[in-house]
């Protein structure tokens, strides 16, 4: 099968990450496979994990560009060297495609919070959703239909040697984001914990880069947590897969999440995990049943939880190790896709 994968930008995040791996899988299973990248923002590490068989073609079209040279080449590459199906990873890329007469496929990798945006997935030829959550905010802004295939990660290379630490490490592993992502509420819990609580033993790493990141440390600051938080920047796949069982608690704050990749690495990890009660998170530990959570955008129920984990340390991890293995594995994500096409 010839397969394109369309997608604006080549930013770090959950939506990118699933993409390349599915683009990988895709291609030892010995499809013909090309990545087709709009804009001019390419992350140079998120590139160097694509497959050297994958045809990579960058438009570069400066962000924002209305020059018609962008669109016009896209075409040219679609009409001129046509695939089978051409997977979107972004649901306003249907207003480009509105001309374009191929069979198109679109992952929505977010909960929709916009009307006009949820219209344009009216383009596709098929919609898919990466969890119910997701499903349910599609239909509700634009009364269209999706079926659900969850997002996988590689289970079989994560680590699941856990270690016995003496201090009580915390993990929070995403986008430096905090309106999305949530990382002050942690913060704030943190500060608690540490100066209400008087638990000394303790330090909370954040793995990722983005906006947030002088505001972040900047509420490390104000809040007197400088011996406690560390921002340890990006990390290789191979390191984060490796060392992510080294941690005693994966916190993913977030005041709204499509899925939450990093939620089913822990889990693949044994590492317990502790999430905000909304969509996709909830939707990934089956709603309490493999991870602990807390009232979304609660301090309070934050820290709360927290000291839960700390004095059950293993808590689920076994179940929702198996779980993970069943239910959130890439190969099994590709071969769904695979039937979709």
């Amino acid at each position: 099968m010839k397969i394109t994968h369309l997608i604006y930008a080549l930013h770090v995040g959950g939506a990118e990450n699933i993409m390349i791996d599915m683009i990988n899988v895709q291609i030892k299973l010995k499809h013909t496979v090309r990545l087709i990248i709009i804009n001019n923002e390419l992350n140079s590490s998120l590139l160097s994990r694509i497959h050297e068989n994958v045809e990579v073609i960058k438009l570069k079209r400066p962000l924002g560009s209305k020059n018609p040279y962008y669109i016009l080449k896209l075409y040219e590459i679609l009409y001129f060297n046509r695939h089978d199906i051409v997977h979107c990873h972004t649901t306003s890329l249907g207003k480009l495609l509105k001309v374009y007469t191929g069979k198109t496929l679109l992952t929505v990798h977010d909960t929709i919070r916009d009307k006009k945006i949820a219209s344009l997935a009216s383009e596709y030829t098929s919609v898919i959703s990466i969890t119910n959550a997701v499903k349910d905010s599609l239909f509700e802004f634009s009364n269209i239909e999706s079926d659900v295939v969850y997002n996988g990660v590689y289970t079989h290379q994560i680590n699941s040697s856990r270690t016995t630490n003496v201090k009580y490490r915390i993990l929070q592993l995403s986008r430096l984001h905090h309106e999305k992502k949530g990382q002050d509420i942690l913060l704030n819990s943190l500060s608690k914990l540490v100066n209400e609580n008087k638990i000394k033993n303790i330090s909370c790493d954040f793995i990722g880069e983005g906006k947030s990141f002088e505001y972040l440390k900047k509420l490390v600051k104000d809040l007197g947590l400088e011996n406690y938080v560390n921002f340890l920047g990006l990390k290789d796949r191979e390191e984060v897969y490796d060392k992510l069982c080294t941690y005693d608690l994966l916190i993913q704050p977030s005041r709204y999440e499509g899925f939450g990749l990093t939620v089913a690495e822990a889990m693949a990890a044994k590492v317990p995990v502790l999430v905000s009660d909304i969509e996709g998170p909830m939707e990934v530990i089956q709603y309490g049943e493999y991870g602990t959570f807390f009232k979304s955008d609660n301090i309070e129920s934050l820290t709360e939880k927290v000291l839960f984990c700390m004095e059950n340390r293993n808590y689920k991890i076994n179940e929702a190790y198996e779980f993970t293995q069943n239910n959130y594995d890439i190969n099994e994500t590709v071969k769904k896709y695979l039937d979709k096409y």
